[in-house]
Order: C-alpha cells, then sequence, then structure tokens
C-alpha cells in the first residue's frame, strides 16, 4: 500500500487480508498484521503460511488520533500451487482414482507367461506453476490384490519435480500365476487435491510354454 499523508499525526498502519473480501470492517477479515507507526510511502508486508493455488484478498489501513482511513478498495493475489499429473507408456493421462486399467494407457500389461515379465514405463509430470514433491517412501508404492506380481524396479528421481518438468519411474509385471492379476500404485505429493495420486493395474498370466514331446511308432508295411 502507499500511505500518501499522516495528517500531522503519528499514523500507525496495519496489512488485512483472508480468502474473502472482508470490506470496510476489521471483522471482515481472516489475518491482521501491524506494521507498526509509519511515515508516509510505500507499505509492504512479508506473509507465510499461505495455501498453495489459492486467492487471497488484501486491504490496508491505517489511523492516527484525528481519524482512520482505508485502502479506496481490497486487491487480491493467487499463491503457485504443483498440478501432478502421470502419464502411461504413449504418454496417455492417467487420472487419479482411474480404476480402469486398459491397453492404450499402458496400465493393462497385457499377456505374460507365467514367471515372465513386462515392464512399463510411465511418468510424473508436474503442469502446474509450483514445485512440486513427491513425498512417499516409497515414492511409488505397490498395493493390491497381486501386488506380489507388480514392483518398481525405478524410482522416480529427483523427487521435487519443478514446474513444466517431468521424471519418470518403470513397473514390471512379474505373472505369478494364470488369470488376471490385478493391483494399484500410489504416489504421495504436495498436490493440494490429488495427494495421494492412485490408479489401477493389471495383466494377465498365461501358461508357460512347454516343451514338445515326441515319440517312435513301430513300423507299417513290410520291411526288408
Amino acid at each position: 500500500g502507499n500511505l500518501t499523508s499522516t495528517g500531522g499525526a503519528a499514523t500507525t498502519a496495519y496489512f488485512f487480508y483472508g480468502t474473502s473480501d472482508g470490506g470496510a470492517a476489521w471483522g471482515g477479515w481472516g489475518f491482521t498484521n501491524n506494521i507498526g507507526v509509519s511515515a508516509t510511502g510505500l507499505k509492504t508486508n512479508a506473509v507465510s503460511g499461505l495455501n498453495q493455488g489459492t486467492t487471497y484478498y488484501y486491504r490496508f489501513y491505517a489511523t492516527n488520533s484525528a481519524g482512520q482511513a482505508w485502502a479506496s478498495a481490497a486487491s487480491n493475489f493467487t499463491t503457485l500451487a504443483p498440478e501432478m499429473d502421470v502419464l502411461g507408456t504413449n504418454l496417455a493421462s492417467i487420472a487419479d482414482g482411474d480404476a480402469s486399467p486398459t491397453a492404450a494407457k499402458g496400465t493393462d500389461f497385457g499377456e505374460v507367461a507365467v514367471a515372465s515379465t513386462k515392464d512399463h514405463i510411465f511418468s510424473i509430470t508436474n503442469i502446474g506453476s509450483a514445485t512440486l514433491y513427491l513425498t512417499g517412501s516409497p515414492v511409488v508404492a505397490v498395493g493390491g490384490t497381486h501386488a506380489a506380481d507388480f514392483s518398481v524396479i525405478s524410482q522416480p528421481s529427483p523427487t521435487n519435480v519443478s514446474a513444466s518438468d517431468k521424471v519418470t519411474f518403470t513397473v514390471r509385471f512379474t505373472a505369478g500365476a494364470t488369470g488376471l492379476r490385478e493391483a494399484n500404485l500410489s504416489i504421495a505429493n504436495s498436490d493440494n487435491d490429488e495427494n495421494p495420486y492412485n490408479f489401477n493395474i493389471q495383466g494377465t498370466g498365461t501358461a508357460a510354454a512347454t516343451a514338445p514331446v515326441i515319440t517312435n511308432s513301430a513300423p507299417t508295411g513290410v520291411v526288408s
């Protein structure tokens, strides 16, 4: 704010802010900071503990022995925030909470012979405006009915993903038995509305091939 006149008396300036416009009333604002007795000129105030991706309103106020004054109107700003997205093997987006694995998204590993393996690479992208932090240990955790059939053989690194950047991780499916094998992935992170980021994966175990069997049979006809 800009204190243009003190009115010739000691003047105290205040900074009011909150997630809604409190108008010209002390009780209408969520937070108040006393800037102190001030001379004329530009007034600044540092605040901390703000929520990510949130719009805040603010208004300056000044008072002295002769009266008080509010800034003419509230102003506002929006804090930066990360936004997490996960891409499958063909760079198709996998929504948080996706419970329907498909080959197109890379979440269905298809058919794999028992004891054989198939690897899929996934990307964690930050399409937001602030750094995304991956906070889990392990970063990508495997759970679900057949969790033992899936493993993260390469965890994402680094675990702080700058805006517009990405990291990758690799999941291996090792068919433990024939039939549908199901699991889920969970990624703890600093995205306000997608923490943890979860989605289902699956694969199908098939019978392993066996060696051919052949035997001799008795000859037919006349042997001379």
